[in-house]
């Protein structure tokens, strides 16, 4: 049950992230 609950609150967490990634690496290659 607490992975469940830690899992539900992590995922968000990690589609900001990925986000914020992917976007950073599309900025790079338009500026290069």
């Amino acid at each position: 049950m607490l992975f469940h609950v830690y899992g539900e609150n992590a995922l968000p967490q990690w589609i900001a992230m990925l986000g914020v990634l992917a976007a950073l690496i599309l900025l790079n290659e338009v500026a290069r």
